[in-house]
């Protein structure tokens, strides 16, 4: 049980970084306009590994869709859109929804 809610508090983690990320990157762009390329070329290694945990978890959350019961069958594909096609400020409301809540509903 311990070793599962530390899994879904991982996954929660993970899910809300890229809207973290987006957030600290836009205010960061914003406060320095002047020097915005510096501010890219020193958090590209940052940017890099949140693009593809963001491409990971797309395609995670498209298959967790398909293959889980706790989300109903007649909104997966409504959620398959969302997390496509508003991937980093769907990932946290997902996990939420159907990965924190919905299992400890459930299970």
């Amino acid at each position: 049980m311990i070793r599962q809610n530390i899994k879904k508090y991982l996954i929660g983690v993970f899910s809300c970084w890229p809207s973290l990320y987006f957030a600290f990157l836009l205010i960061m762009l914003i406060i320095s306009r002047d020097n915005a390329s510096d501010i890219m070329e020193n958090l590209s290694s940052l940017h890099a590994f949140t693009s593809l945990l963001a491409l990971f978890l797309t395609g995670t959350y498209i298959f967790y869709i398909f293959k889980s019961k706790y989300v109903p069958k007649d909104k997966k594909a409504l959620w398959v859109a969302i997390i496509f096609f508003a991937n980093i400020f769907a990932f946290p409301i997902f996990w939420y929804l159907y990965i924190w809540k919905g299992e400890k509903e459930t299970g």
